[in-house]
């Protein structure tokens, strides 16, 4: 058995994803805004056609993204240790912007199942002189 062979059937066996939780737009709030702070918008969110996507219009900079978010839940438990573990990626593409693409993940571990309420991110945009701030409410 090789080493990759060998480190996925470790992750397998140790780690169970839970769940993997879709999104809605309600439950979801962005911000545009500026790092010096002299720009900070709401924009509006929608459903988009694509698994786990959503469009956001912020008008009042005249900038729309194309957003994916994928949050998920594993847990890990064995007889010295109960782990959870919520992953949360989503990346930022820019298509008037020469289709360019921005990223983000979060790893958060816990030593036992507990509720997530909210979960506030930032992407940074165009060379991090602005943001995109995302607020997802469970």
């Amino acid at each position: 058995m090789n080493m990759k062979n060998f480190i996925l059937l470790m992750v397998l066996f140790f780690c169970q994803m839970t769940w993997s939780k879709e999104l809605s737009a309600e439950q979801t709030r962005f911000q545009y805004m500026s790092t010096t702070g002299d720009i900070y918008t709401n924009c509006h969110v929608k459903k988009g056609n694509e698994v786990h996507q959503f469009i956001v219009d912020c008008p009042e900079v005249k900038r729309w993204f194309s957003i994916h978010m994928l949050l998920n839940q594993y847990e890990r438990k064995t007889d010295d240790v109960h782990e959870t573990t919520y992953e949360f990626h989503y990346w930022v593409d820019e298509p008037d912007n020469g289709f360019r693409s921005n990223t983000q993940s979060t790893w958060l571990t816990v030593n036992d199942i507990t509720d997530v309420l909210k979960i506030v991110s930032y992407v940074g945009l165009d060379n991090d002189a602005n943001q995109l701030r995302v607020e997802i409410r469970f």
